[in-house]
């Protein structure tokens, strides 16, 4: 009996090997990513038509379209811890619907307003900053939603065929939203962003499953949570580096867009069908660099990279001035603005992705 024990014993069990579920065919996650490409063109088009709209309709100038810029990044800096506690709290794919339908509703009331002739500046401002929080929002719950789509085992490649069809969307947008603004006023384009909006909601609302939440009981006060944060990255030299410098990227993207989009529709003279075809060659630089990117991580890491990526971009908005040097040609400035672009951003978004990986590298690190 105690041989037949020992044996038993002895003897390995059999490993069950768990056979992953294609993500596509997981229907909660192929509706998930169908809503995430409409959020990306609703997002894309409303972020190249409402400067568009400032600078050609209304005669907003740079410091006019600086705002517009600002008012764009700044809910992610102001808001976005507090609003990372607040996603943890709630059911993400709520938020999300909610955030789809306030943006839909703004961006429509542009179009309306100028058919209504009360179209004014003061109404995009107020607008571009709705859209904002709505995207803080959104952008917020869509990462915490994730897991409880595909489970904890699928995370990376559940991102990676998000991040597939977002830089789709970021490179065939703009020719989509150039299309559009050859044949239709600038606002009306905007109808299009919010239909995308719309859609979205309706994919999302479609989807049905239990969402991970912390029961109240366990869950901390809310300010709490939030100074909890606020101290850890602050006192995390890592994270305070990171946090730093996205804070002096965003606002080299904010006044260099706002200076470009003045300066190609009122210095240059390009219609805003070109001016909105130039974000494909800077969609095309990121898709390069998320390419690239992986090699170049591993070779220098994320410190050096992103040195490399801020000291690459000067040259290439230096060539920005140069074309107005190009006299009676149209096509020569829209190149020269276009190689710019494309190569302004063709190390930067690569050194950004890698951005949350390395978070959860130090988060890692700290909890051993």
């Amino acid at each position: 009996m105690s041989l037949q024990r020992r044996n038993a014993n002895t003897n390995p069990r059999p490993t069950v090997k768990t056979v992953k579920k294609p993500l596509l065919r997981l229907v909660a996650f192929r509706r998930l990513w169908i809503a995430a490409a409409f959020e990306g063109i609703g997002d894309e088009a409303s972020r190249v038509v409402i400067p568009i709209i400032a600078v050609s309709l209304l005669g907003a100038g740079a410091m006019e379209v600086g705002i517009i810029n600002a008012l764009g990044m700044s809910a992610f800096l102001v808001l976005g811890l507090p609003i990372g506690v607040w996603v943890d709290r709630l059911r993400r794919r709520r938020l999300m619907i909610t955030a789809d339908a306030v943006r839909a509703l703004v961006v429509l009331s542009v179009p309306a307003a100028f058919v209504g002739g009360v179209m004014t500046l003061g109404q995009l401002l107020a607008c571009v900053a709705l859209i904002s929080v709505a995207d803080v929002v959104f952008t917020t719950a869509h990462g915490a939603f994730v897991p409880s789509v595909v489970g904890r085992e699928q995370i990376s490649d559940a991102h990676a065929r998000l991040q597939t069809a977002a830089s789709a969307v970021a490179v065939g947008s703009p020719s989509l939203t150039g299309a559009l603004l050859s044949a239709v006023a600038a606002p009306f384009v905007l109808v299009a962003a919010g239909i995308s909006y719309a859609l979205s909601a309706l994919l999302l609302t479609s989807i049905q499953l239990d969402e991970d939440i912390k029961p109240l009981r366990s869950q901390e006060a809310f300010w709490t949570a939030a100074r909890a944060g606020l101290s850890f990255t602050i006192h995390q030299p890592a994270l305070r580096a990171l946090f730093l410098s996205g804070m002096i990227l965003n606002a080299a993207t904010m006044f260099g867009s706002a200076a470009t989009a003045v300066y190609a529709l009122d210095v240059l003279g390009l219609s805003p069908a070109v001016f909105a075809l130039l974000s494909t060659f800077a969609a095309l630089g990121g898709l390069a660099a998320s390419f690239a990117a992986p090699a170049i991580l591993g070779q220098l890491g994320i410190g050096k990279t992103r040195i490399l990526a801020g000291l690459a971009c000067v040259p290439a908005v230096a060539l920005t001035p140069l074309a107005a040097a190009l006299d009676n040609n149209p096509g020569g400035r829209a190149r020269a603005v276009s190689a710019a672009s494309g190569r302004r951003w063709l190390l930067t978004p690569g050194a950004s992705r890698s951005v949350p990986e390395s978070v959860a590298n130090i988060l890692s690190s700290r909890c051993e």
